[in-house]
C-alpha cells in the first residue's frame, strides 16, 4: 500500500547501463556476457526493467541487468527502460559500442563470462509434440504439444536432462530456454479434465448467504441501534450523493454518472468517490431490505465500471479510466475492489437483473484482472504452480505476509467464486476447466494451491506445516520466521490486511470449498489457533490507558494508543483497525466459534471512534445483533483475563511485557524481526518503555514517503545501533546499483529496511523470568543483527557492502524500572562511526560534572515537568575519555505519525572511531522526587580471558554482566570473576549474569570482604545457586 496521490507526486525512475562504458570487442559466439543496469525510483519502486540491444528487447532482463548472448557478428548498443510502480518509464542513455567479431580459426571464440567452449549447441527432443532440434544455448525456442485425445486435456511439460527453463510448463504452446549444452528431453503429458466444482450455486454466497438473510432482514428496524444509528445513516448518505450524480437506467436514464459531480476518474489509487464502494452498500441494502430498487442502482454502477474497463482495456492505453495495469492490484484494489465481485454475486440474487451480456462482460474483465493478480506484486511464484514445496523455496514465500499479497488472494477468490458454471465456458478446449486462466472459476486453484498454501506455511508453526503439507520439512528456511507468532510483520497500519485473509477463507466456506478435498489441507487455517494468537497479540499491543482527544481532533473523544512498529500514519487506534475484528466477529457470530463474540464487542465498542468509513457499516451491521448494540457498555475489558501479562512472538522476535493489567502499568517492548517486505523498518534491537501513562523512550513513528524522508524508517529513530558500512571495492562511495531509498539510508549507517535485500535475518535468544511479586521480573535478549547492516552483491562482488563484521545487542529489562543495554559493534575498516541511538519524549539534560570532557560517564535525565516522572540514562561505555554524547531534537519529516510524542534523540559514539566498540547503558525510570541510583562500570573476566572479557554495570541493588564477545569462535561462559562495587556502595543483592550455558547449573560465590564475585558451574557451599535459562541468563539473589 502507498499514500494517497494527494500526499505524494510521482517522479520518473532513474536508470543507467553500467556495462560497456567504453568501446568493447568480443569474439563470437558471446555467451552470458553481463550487461549491468542500475535502476531506482525516487518515490516508489521499480517493477520492470527491459534491456535492449540495438532496440530489440532482451529476454530475462532484470532490474540488475541481463546476460547477453549472440553468435552474430556486428556492433551492438544497449539501452535500458525502467518502469516504476505508478507506470512512469525512463530510458537510459545508450551504452558505448560492443563489437562482436568472428573467431580466429585457431580459437574456440566465446566472448562473455564463460569464455570459449568446444560445445556450442544443445539437442532438444520433444516427445508428444513439435519443436525438436539442435539450438544455440541461451536462446528461446517454441515447443508445441500434440492435440489431446478425446476426453483428455493438456496437463504439463515434463523435462529431463540439461537445465531447461520453460516459459509456462502448463501451456501446450510455450518456449524453452537452455542454460547449458546438455541434451534436453521434453515430454507433453495429458490428463482427464477436472470440472471446477460448484458446491453452492445459489446467490448470495460471498460474505452473506441465502441462509443468513432472514436474520439480517429481521434486524433492519428502528429498534436495532446498529441499524438506526449505524447502517441506515451510512446508506442514506451514499444514496443521496449517488442520486444527485447518476442517471439511473431503470428510470430511463443512461446508467452513467455525471462526472462533474461523481469524483471517480477510474484510477488505480485513491478517488473522491469509489464507485465500487457505493455499489456494495447499495447492493447489500437490496438484500437486507429485499428491495430491488437498491440493486438496480448497484447494477448501473457495476456495469459502468465493467463496460468502461472493457472498452479502455481494448485500446491498450493504460492511462484511460479503469485500464491501468495496476487497477486490480494496487491501493484501490486492496481497499475497495471487493465491492465489484460482491456486487456481482449479490445482484445475481435477483433473477434477470443481470443479462447474459452483462455476465459475459463481467467475466471477461474479471479474467483480465485475475491475471493481473496472479502475477501481482508479492504474489506466489512460480505462477500456476500449486501445492508444491517449491512454492516455499529460498524464504521468498514470506512475501505472502505483505498487505498487497493478502489483497491479491481475496480479490482472486471473490472474482473466481462469484460466477456460475453456466456463465463460464472454457477459453481453450485443449486446456480444460481447471487450467488456471482458462475459466474464471479456475483461479480458485491459485487461491487454494498457491496463495493459501504459502499463507498456511507463513502463519503456522514449522512442525504443524511439515505435518500438514506433504513433502515439506520443518527445517525449510523461513518456516518459523514469517508470522506464526500472531503479530503482522508490517505492523498496525498495514497489518489490518489480515482481515483479507479471513475474508478469503470465509468465502471458501460459504461456497462449499473449505474442505481438504477441494482446497487442500491448508484450508485448516480457517479455524486455526493463529486467529486467537492474533487477538491476544493485538490486545497486548494496546496501551494500558485511554486518553481524550483535544483541539482539532476532539471529535474523536476517547482514544487508545498502541505499541507500534512499521509504517504508521496515526499513533492511535483508528477506524480501519476494526476490520479484522469485524471479519472475525462475523465468523464467530455465525458459527459459534470461540472466543465468544463479547471479546469482539468490547474491542469494537471501545476501540473505534465515530465517523467510521461507510463500508465498515456493513460489517458492523453483520456483527452487532440488536441486543448487543443496545448495551455496548456491558462488554468488559478482556485483557485482565488473558493468560499472561507478557506476549512473545517468536516469528518476529517481539515481546510486550507489563507488570500488571492496570491503567498505570509499566510496559516494556522489544523487537528484532526479519526484514524482507514493505513497511518493515530498520528496527531490529528496538526497545521501548511506557510507564504510568506516558512513553519514557519510544521509537519515533511515522510514514516515510520517499528518499528525502527515509530517516523515518532508519535505525536512528528506532532505539538501535547505526554502523557505517563501506564497499568491498574501497574506491566506491556506495554500492552503484542502489535505489533512492537505499541511497538515503546509506550515510545514516542504518540497517536495511522496506524489503531491500540484506545479508541475513537477525538471530535472537530471548528469555523471561517472573518472580513471586509483580515487580520482580526480567526480560533478557541477545540479538545478532549483523546481517541487516550488510548488503551483498553476488553479481558484482566489489559492489558488496559487507564491512560490518558485528552488530550484537544484549539487553535486560529488570524489575520494571531498569533497562541495561550492552552493544557490540565491529567493522573491518577503521574510521567508521558506530552509534547508540535513544529516542525520548522529554528533553534529556546532561548532569553537571558528567559526560565529554569530565572523565565521568555521561548521565542524562529526561523529566516530564507535569508528572515529575523521569528517565535517567547513564552511558558507561565507550570510555568517558573517548565518548561523544549528543542530545538533539529528533529529525522530522512530513508524515510523523499523528499524536507521536517522541521529540528528542540521544546519540553516543566513540569519537576515535576504532574498528571495535562496546556500548553499555543503564536506563532507570523514577517517580517525581526520587533520586536515581548511580550506575558504575564493572570490569570482570571470563575464565581464561583478559580483563574486560566479562563486563557489566552495578546500580541500586543489582549487578548485570555480559560477555564481551558472543559470536563464534566465542563460547558460552562457564566461569567468571568480577569485582563488587567499592564502599560505600552497598554490595549487590541481585546478580543477573548473561552469556552462560543454557540450562546449566551455576554457583556464585560472593565475598563482600574481598570485594569479588566468582562464578562457576555446579554447586558450592555458601554460594548463591541458580540455573541458566534457555537464553543463558541466570539470576542469583
Amino acid at each position: 500500500m502507498a499514500l494517497p496521490a494527494a500526499l505524494a507526486t510521482n517522479t520518473p525512475p532513474l536508470v543507467n547501463v553500467t556495462s560497456i562504458l567504453t568501446p568493447t570487442t568480443l569474439t563470437a559466439p558471446v555467451n552470458r556476457y553481463y550487461i549491468g543496469v542500475s535502476a531506482s525510483d525516487p518515490g516508489g519502486w521499480i517493477v520492470n526493467v527491459t534491456v535492449f540491444a540495438n532496440g530489440i528487447p532482451l529476454p530475462d532482463s532484470t532490474m540488475y541487468g541481463v546476460l547477453f548472448y549472440t553468435n552474430t557478428t556486428g556492433q551492438y548498443v544497449f539501452t535500458a527502460t525502467a518502469v516504476d510502480n505508478l507506470g512512469a518509464a525512463t530510458t537510459s542513455a545508450p551504452s558505448a559500442t560492443l563489437t562482436v567479431v568472428a573467431p580466429s580459426p585457431y580459437t574456440g571464440g566465446g566472448g562473455g563470462s564463460t569464455g570459449g567452449s568446444a560445445a556450442t549447441t544443445v539437442n532438444v527432443t520433444v516427445n508428444g509434440g513439435s519443436g525438436s532440434g539442435v539450438f544455440i544455448p541461451y536462446t528461446y525456442h517454441v515447443i508445441t504439444a500434440a492435440d489431446p485425445a478425446a476426453g483428455q486435456v493438456f496437463d504439463r511439460w515434463v523435462a529431463s536432462g540439461g537445465y531447461p527453463q520453460l516459459g509456462d510448463p502448463y501451456l501446450y504452446n510455450t518456449t524453452v530456454f537452455s542454460a547449458s549444452t546438455a541434451p534436453i528431453v521434453l515430454t507433453a503429458t495429458y490428463k482427464v479434465d477436472t470440472p471446477v466444482p460448484c458446491p453452492v450455486c445459489t446467490h448470495p454466497r460471498l460474505l452473506v448467504t441465502v441462509e443468513d438473510l432472514p436474520a439480517l432482514r429481521a434486524r433492519a428496524n428502528s429498534a436495532n441501534p446498529m441499524h438506526l444509528q449505524g447502517f441506515a445513516p451510512a446508506l442514506q448518505q451514499a444514496l443521496s450523493h449517488a442520486n444527485q450524480a447518476w442517471s439511473w437506467s431503470f428510470a430511463g436514464g443512461t446508467g452513467k454518472p455525471n462526472l462533474a459531480i461523481w469524483r471517480d476518474t477510474g484510477s488505480d489509487s485513491w478517488e473522491g468517490d469509489h464507485t465500487e464502494a457505493y455499489g456494495e452498500i447499495l447492493a447489500f441494502a437490496g438484500l437486507i431490505y429485499n428491495d430491488i430498487s437498491y440493486a438496480r442502482r448497484a447494477r448501473d454502477m457495476l456495469m459502468w465500471v465493467i463496460n468502461t474497463a472493457a472498452t479502455n482495456l481494448a485500446t491498450g492505453n493504460t492511462s484511460l479510466p479503469f485500464a491501468s495495469p495496476w487497477f486490480a492490484t494496487f491501493n484501490r484494489a486492496s481497499h475497495y475492489m471487493e465491492g465489484l465481485p460482491l456486487m456481482f454475486d449479490w445482484l445475481q440474487a435477483w433473477p434477470g437483473l443481470l443479462s447474459p451480456a452483462d455476465k459475459a462482460a463481467v467475466r471477461a474483465v474479471f479474467m483480465r484482472w485475475c491475471e493481473d493478480n496472479l502475477a501481482g506484486y508479492m504474489a506466489p511464484q512460480p505462477i500456476r504452480l500449486i501445492n508444491s514445496p517449491a512454492l516455499l523455496a529460498n524464504k521468498g514465500f514470506r512475501n505472502i505476509a505483505n498487505n498487497y499479497a493478502s489483497a491479491h488472494g481475496r480479490n482472486l477468490a471473490y472474482m473466481a467464486l462469484s460466477i456460475d458454471p453456466a456463465d463460464d465456458p472454457v477459453k481453450d478446449p485443449k486446456l480444460g476447466q481447471s487450467y488456471i486462466g482458462n475459466t474464471l472459476r479456475s483461479y480458485v486453484y491459485d487461491v487454494t494451491g498457491a496463495w493459501l498454501y504459502q499463507k498456511f506455511a507463513c502463519m503456522e508453526p514449522p512442525a504443524l506445516v511439515a505435518a500438514t503439507l506433504p513433502g515439506v520439512a520443518a527445517t525449510t528456511p523461513g518456516l518459523g520466521e514469517c508470522m506464526h507468532g500472531g503479530n503482522e510483520p508490517e505492523g498496525f497500519l498495514y497489518g489490518t490486511s489480515i482481515a483479507y485473509v479471513h475474508e478469503t477463507l470465509q468465502a471458501l466456506h460459504t461456497v462449499g470449498w473449505a474442505t481438504p478435498a477441494l482446497a487442500g489441507p491448508q484450508v485448516a487455517l480457517l479455524n486455526s489457533s493463529w486467529w486467537d494468537r492474533w487477538q491476544q497479540a493485538y490486545l497486548h499491543n494496546l496501551a494500558p490507558d485511554t486518553k481524550m482527544a483535544g483541539g482539532a481532533l476532539s471529535y474523536m473523544g476517547q482514544y487508545t494508543q498502541m505499541f507500534n512498529y512499521g509504517d504508521l500514519l496515526r499513533h492511535y487506534v483508528d477506524p480501519g483497525q476494526a476490520n479484522p475484528w469485524l471479519t472475525l466477529g462475523w465468523w464467530a457470530a455465525r458459527t459459534g466459534a470461540t472466543p465468544a463474540p463479547s471479546q469482539f464487542y468490547f474491542r469494537l465498542a471501545y476501540g473505534t471512534w465515530g465517523n467510521c468509513d461507510a463500508l465498515l457499516a456493513i460489517k458492523h451491521y453483520l456483527v452487532w445483533d440488536a441486543a448487543a448494540a443496545a448495551q455496548p457498555a456491558a462488554f468488559q475489558d478482556p485483557r485482565p483475563a488473558l493468560p499472561s501479562t507478557t506476549f512473545f512472538d517468536p516469528a518476529i522476535n517481539r515481546i510486550v511485557s507489563r507488570n500488571r493489567w492496570a491503567a498505570d502499568a509499566t510496559v516494556f517492548t522489544y523487537k528484532a524481526s526479519w526484514m524482507a517486505i514493505n513497511h518493515q523498518l530498520a528496527d531490529a534491537g528496538m526497545f521501548e518503555l511506557y510507564r504510568r501513562g506516558e512513553w519514557l523512550t519510544n521509537s519515533m513513528n511515522g510514514y516515510a514517503t520517499d528518499a528525502s524522508e527515509i530517516v523515518g524508517v532508519s535505525s536512528v529513530l528506532h532505539n538501535t545501533l547505526t554502523i557505517q558500512n563501506s564497499c568491498t571495492n574501497a574506491s566506491l562511495a556506495m554500492p552503484v546499483n542502489m535505489q533512492e531509498d537505499e541511497k538515503a539510508l546509506w550515510p545514516l549507517g542504518s540497517q536495511l529496511a522496506e524489503g531491500y535485500i540484506s545479508a541475513g535475518d537477525p538471530k535472537t535468544n530471548l528469555s523471561t523470568w517472573f518472580g513471586p511479586a509483580p515487580g520482580l521480573r526480567y526480560v533478557a535478549a541477545t540479538t545478532d543483527m549483523t546481517g541487516l547492516y550488510n548488503r551483498p552483491s553476488p553479481w558484482m562482488p566489489g559492489n558488496a557492502a559487507v564491512d560490518v563484521l558485528q552488530a550484537v545487542r544484549s539487553l535486560v529489562w529488570l524489575d520494571v524500572d531498569f533497562i541495561v543495554v550492552y552493544d557490540r559493534a565491529t567493522t573491518g575498516r577503521p574510521g567508521k562511526f558506530k552509534r547508540f541511538n535513544l529516542n525520548t519524549v522529554q528533553r534529556p539534560v546532561l548532569a553537571p560534572g558528567t559526560g565529554p570532557g569530565t572523565g565521568a560517564p555521561a548521565v542524562l535525565t529526561a523529566v516530564n515537568a507535569s508528572s515529575g516522572q523521569a528517565l535517567t540514562v547513564t552511558s558507561l561505555l565507550p570510555d568517558p575519555a573517548v565518548a561523544n554524547v549528543s542530545v538533539t531534537p529528533s529529525p522530522t519529516w512530513t508524515l510523523v505519525a499523528e499524536m507521536e510524542p517522541t521529540r528528542w534523540l540521544v546519540q553516543v559514539e566513540d569519537a576515535t572511531r576504532p574498528t571495535d566498540v562496546r556500548f553499555l547503558h543503564v536506563l532507570q525510570a523514577t517517580d517525581a522526587g526520587v533520586t536515581p541510583a548511580r550506575a558504575r562500570l564493572v570490569i570482570g573476566a571470563v575464565a581464561g580471558g583478559t580483563a574486560g572479557s566479562y563486563q557489566g554495570a552495578a546500580f541500586d541493588r543489582y549487578v548485570v554482566m555480559f560477555a564481551r564477545d558472543v559470536r563464534s569462535p566465542a563460547t558460552p561462559v562457564t566461569a567468571a570473576t568480577y569485582p563488587l562495587p567499592p564502599a560505600p556502595a552497598p554490595a549487590p543483592a541481585v546478580h543477573v549474569l548473561t552469556g552462560l550455558v543454557p540450562y546449566a547449573a551455576y554457583s556464585l560465590a560472593v565475598d563482600v570482604v574481598a570485594g569479588t564475585a566468582v562464578l562457576s558451574q555446579g554447586g558450592g557451599a555458601g554460594a548463591l545457586l541458580a540455573t541458566a535459562d534457555n537464553a543463558g541468563v541466570a539470576r542469583f539473589e
